[in-house]
């Protein structure tokens, strides 16, 4: 064979052909500038082919780099005079991971392609087609650290950049800023499946890429079921309406289930004077304020930021605050309904600083951001201790005090053991206390909750479930796990008084199911005798509230265990 193209067949082997695979740039990494190299280096090959123009297009199935998928077509041009459509040429599908494509060539004029030119060109469309997918390939490559794989949305480094770029710009006035995570989510994968709920999660974060305008704004998802919306203040409301709830549809057992998703919202509004730094910072305080008050849509403010700073001087002062015994318990009676009868008490920290009681609103978010909420547990549990030992001194009979334990507690591996060594320290058992499990409404963890209760009940230590019937997962609590007391959420006694037969009616349907299962009830937030009423001919066990004592020192709380009856 010559050196010119003398056979078609042999002309894939042909110097030509080789001169084109050393000219090709392999540093063109964009799928444009890949095209027009391809273009201009099959060049002479087309024109010995009779090939007037064609036309590449990929079809990009929706993945985690492209959540809706993605459409593109290249056309190579090498001469305007292209044949019929009924003497072009459709080559096969070509499939790269997720990404397939099709290849169609015109011939110049009339020209009709001879097999060995047809074959020649298809060899030519598949060589086409494995550089553009090199090309998509690279690009994903580039695109890993900047994207949540789980979801297809961006991660953090890329909301990072993408904020820079805007601050950059000098228009941070023109954006806000979401911070939210989904309600009550973990109710979803304990009643469908962790296989569905990651479903609903993937489904949720495509419908909030949808959302965003592209390459003006962005959603990122931070990890768990927390996201993070960088969007234009124009488009914010309705962004808010639009999540207010989404419903995602779910195929089981050949039923579509609709699911309802909403979040706790927290929403800054950018300024000419922020940084990017300051805008995670305050949507964070916004954030964590919502979760605070328990509200769906919290919009930062000046005071909120100066409330952190505070909580920030209040925790570094914590340890000293221990130490000089500004902190101590409050003790609130709780009263058996039929004999009206004092049969214990919660304890309740409180802090004295400069003469002035704080507020537990305020000392007690500002020691759970700091990670002191454990220290705190513990030492209000040796101080109700050390006071139960005074109290026997002196020969009054204590009534079991119950303690708050965050659900943090329960990640300390020697939990259980601080605990009995601190009974024992005192020389007391454990039928003097009763652990109060707080905040379980976003725990998930049943097999090490289960764990901690069996241990505590092994030393005669009664366990209470606070709040019960604030989230879904309080059912599931009471099925697996054997929890002695629970005590009602405080909303459904504040409701009473409205007379709302739905709440009356769930309200008498809860205790009649926790006194059928062997579980005390107490009615918390009790203040009217109205309430108190209602509450005893449910068959409520036990009062705590306003309208029988307020809490208070333990100076006041003898005299209580002096006169053990209420009038």
């Amino acid at each position: 064979m010559g050196r010119g193209i003398t056979n078609h067949e042999s002309m894939i082997c042909s110097e030509e052909f080789l001169k084109i695979i050393e000219a090709i740039d392999l540093q063109k990494e964009e799928i444009g500038e890949v095209y027009q190299e391809l273009k201009k280096c099959f060049a002479p090959i087309a024109k010995q082919l009779h090939l007037a123009r064609s036309m590449v297009t990929i079809n990009v199935a929706p993945n985690v780099f492209a959540p809706t998928g993605e459409v593109r077509s290249f056309a190579l041009v090498y001469n305007e005079n292209s044949g019929p459509d009924e003497h072009a040429i459709t080559a096969e599908h070509y499939i790269v991971l997720d990404a397939n494509g099709t290849a169609r060539m015109w011939p110049v004029g009339d020209h009709v392609w001879t097999p060995a030119e047809e074959r020649t060109i298809r060899v030519m469309s598949k060589f086409i087609f494995m550089m553009v997918s090199r090309s998509v390939l690279i690009k994903k490559m580039g695109m890993l650290s900047f994207i949540d794989l789980f979801t297809g949305l961006a991660n953090m480094k890329a909301l990072h950049l993408f904020i820079e770029q805007i601050e950059a710009q000098g228009r941070l006035q023109e954006y806000a800023m979401c911070f939210f995570n989904l309600k009550n989510f973990k109710y979803y994968n304990q009643r469908y499946g962790s296989n569905q709920g990651d479903y609903l999660l993937k489904q949720y974060s495509l419908e909030l890429y949808r959302f965003m305008k592209q390459e003006e704004e962005i959603a990122a998802r931070p990890g768990g079921d927390n996201f993070m919306v960088f969007l234009k203040k124009e488009h914010l409301a309705d962004f808010l309406e639009f999540t207010r709830q989404i419903t995602i549809l779910l195929q089981m057992d050949g039923k579509t289930i609709p699911v309802p998703i909403s979040g706790r919202f927290g929403v800054y509004l950018g300024t000419e004077h922020d940084t990017k730094d300051s805008m995670f910072r305050n949507v964070s305080i916004a954030l964590s304020r919502a979760k605070e008050e328990k509200k769906d849509l919290e919009y930062f403010t000046g005071e909120m930021l100066k409330r952190m700073m505070e909580g920030q001087k209040i925790a570094a002062s914590f340890p000293l605050a221990m130490y000089r015994g500004e902190i101590f318990p409050y003790y609130q009676p709780k009263v058996e309904v039929h004999t009206k009868k004092l049969c214990g008490a919660e304890a309740l920290a409180r802090w004295k600083k400069n003469g002035t009681l704080l507020s537990p609103g305020l000392f007690l978010p500002a020691l759970e951001h700091a990670g002191e909420i454990h220290n705190l547990d513990i030492f209000m549990l040796e101080m109700v201790c050390k006071d139960i030992r005074g109290w026997i001194d002196s020969g009054l009979e204590p009534v079991r005090i119950s303690v708050n334990f965050d659900k943090s507690d329960l990640m300390v591996p020697t939990i259980v053991q601080d605990t009995l060594e601190i009974l024992d320290k005192y020389g007391l058992n454990g039928s003097h206390i009763e652990i109060e499990l707080t905040e379980l409404s976003s725990y998930d963890n049943i097999e090490r909750l289960g764990q901690f209760i069996d241990e505590l009940h092994r030393h005669r230590i009664m366990v209470t479930m606070d709040d019960f019937g604030s989230g879904y997962s309080s059912l599931n609590f009471l099925k697996d796990t054997d929890f002695n007391i629970v005590k009602l959420d405080k909303s459904f006694v504040d409701h009473l008084d409205s007379h709302v037969p739905k709440d009356e009616v769930m309200l008498r349907g809860m205790v009649s199911m926790l006194s059928g299962i062997g579980v005390e009830v107490v009615a918390e937030g009790v203040e009217t005798k109205e309430q108190a009423t209602f509450v005893k001919n449910l068959n409520c066990d036990v009062i705590q509230g306003y309208y029988f004592d307020k809490p208070m020192p333990a100076a006041e709380f003898i005299k209580r265990l002096k006169k053990r009856v209420y009038d």
